[in-house]
């Protein structure tokens, strides 16, 4: 829960983050599948992807990766929204399965 608190905190202070929907749902999408990762790994999952291994690696990655998403978001907004429309949601339905994903591992284990 410490990491998802860390990961809402660094989202929330990112200055390029766009305050409208798209933008919020790409940083709620991104919390939840780190939210849902670290539970699961409480949990007694594993993580298959080798660069995820390390908690601290796992955290600083997935943190990044979503400020830097939502950063290039805003930049593409400012020059095509249709194309930064289709890349949001596209963000937010990636993110969101794979929060799906984990929280049915989370149920089979439960």
């Amino acid at each position: 829960m410490k990491g998802f608190a860390i990961t809402l905190s660094l989202l929330v202070a990112t200055p390029a983050a766009p305050a409208d929907w798209l933008g919020i749902g790409m940083g709620t999408a991104g919390a939840a599948d780190l939210a849902t990762t670290e539970y699961g790994l409480s949990l007694g999952a594993r993580e298959l992807n080798p660069l995820m291994q390390d908690q601290v690696a796992r955290l600083v990655l997935k943190t990044v990766s979503t400020a830097a998403f939502i950063y290039l978001y805003a930049d593409m907004k400012a020059k095509n929204k249709t194309h930064a429309r289709i890349f949001a949601i596209t963000c937010i339905v990636l993110w969101s399965a794979f929060a799906t994903w984990n929280a049915y591992q989370i149920r089979t284990r439960l």
